[in-house]
């Protein structure tokens, strides 16, 4: 056999296995981790906007589950609902405001919410099955929220 084409059939087999390793993760697709607001340098309150803190705690979240599943061979969001997998592809999260819960959706291979909540705030962005996406937070009035939306 020459040598490219030994070349190609051993890198097809180390993708095929790379896809079928997949994202990890555990049976339970639902997770939940708390982290502290930040505050300002000399230890004062939180920024009042907790709404850009959380949505971009939520944003955080979703390019996480997104990257998991494009590592996915089917694309489903399998095994990448879980905290300690979606820190793996970004770091970051450990260091994002508010308690966040990161669950399936309407089908739990194509769909996801994730829900983070600070200081009575709770913004979540809802991914569902059929390609929708629905940014919802309450209440109302809270910072960044308008009408129940963000």
């Amino acid at each position: 056999m020459p040598i490219l084409a030994r070349a190609t059939a051993i890198l097809s087999i180390l993708l095929l296995a790379l896809f079928v390793a997949g994202c990890g993760g555990s049976d339970d697709e639902s997770s939940t981790a708390e982290v502290a607001p930040t505050t300002e340098a000399g230890g004062g309150a939180p920024d009042a906007d907790n709404g850009i803190h959380l949505g971009k705690t939520i944003k955080l979240h979703v390019v996480a589950i997104e990257t998991c599943a494009a590592n996915n061979i089917d694309g489903s969001y399998t095994g990448c609902l879980d905290l300690a997998t979606l820190r793996e592809y970004e770091p970051a999260i450990a260091e994002a405001v508010g308690t966040t819960t990161v669950e399936p959706a309407d089908d739990p291979t194509q769909s996801y919410e994730v829900s983070t909540t600070l200081d009575d705030a709770t913004f979540t962005e809802t991914h569902s099955a059929d390609g929708t996406i629905a940014k919802t937070c309450e209440p109302a009035e809270a910072p960044g929220c308008s009408d129940g939306k963000w």
